[in-house]
């Protein structure tokens, strides 16, 4: 038994490393603006790869999941502008949150299914050096946008899609299935969306401890 407990205090150890949550006080050596994030500042993670057994390689992640981890993060950060109107005494709420360190990605169950991970500054400014530790999910292709259910509907589900070449959010996915009228796939097809697929958000805003600010 004390095995076995041993094991589940690594684990938990680990998963909480994977997602960003230290109760301890972290030293800031990279702060970058979640809208100036580069392909660079994004990693493949292996941490929950290895707690289901699988021990693969740490490889650079596909260009591909890059563009789609990015959609993850903006997808936060629209969350944040649309919480904002909830916070009249804070007029700059939400606008000065920055990422700490990479981004991390790494498959997540279904194939096609992935978790972004990346921890950040607090909402209310540079001068609360709380950490906040994020979870975002992505699935590379939508599944059966037409049946909706409660989580679906939720504030934090995106739909995404490539247009012209160039893949973006789309809109919230109750806003755009109500304007659909039930008719999702057809009516971002007709569109012009192609390769459609779904972001949302799993975990937000967890307090991850504290960072010491960058030295000038």
């Amino acid at each position: 038994m004390a095995q076995n407990d041993g094991v589940a205090e690594i684990a938990g150890a680990l998963t909480r490393e994977e997602m960003g949550i230290r109760d301890d006080e972290r030293e800031a050596t990279r702060l970058t603006p979640m809208s100036s994030l580069q392909d660079s500042d994004f990693e493949r993670s292996t941490g929950l790869e290895w707690l289901s057994g699988r021990h693969a390689e740490k490889k650079p992640l596909e260009p591909a999941i890059v563009e789609r981890a990015k959609l993850a993060v903006e997808a936060y950060k629209r969350g944040l502008e649309e919480m904002k109107q909830y916070h009249d005494d804070d007029p700059e709420y939400g606008e000065h949150v920055q990422i700490v360190g990479n981004v991390r990605v790494s498959n997540a169950g279904p194939e096609g299914r992935y978790m972004v991970n990346f921890t950040t500054t607090n909402v209310r400014g540079e001068d609360d050096w709380r950490a906040a530790a994020n979870t975002m999910m992505f699935d590379e292709r939508a599944n059966d946008l037409d049946h909706t259910y409660g989580a679906r509907e939720w504030s934090g589900n995106w739909v995404y899609g490539e247009r012209d070449g160039k893949l973006s959010l789309i809109g919230q996915y109750k806003d755009q299935y109500d304007k659909s009228g039930g008719k999702l796939t057809e009516a971002l097809t007709n569109a012009g969306w192609t390769n459609l697929g779904e972001v949302r958000a799993s975990d937000t805003d967890r307090h991850a401890g504290f960072i010491t600010p960058p030295k000038k």
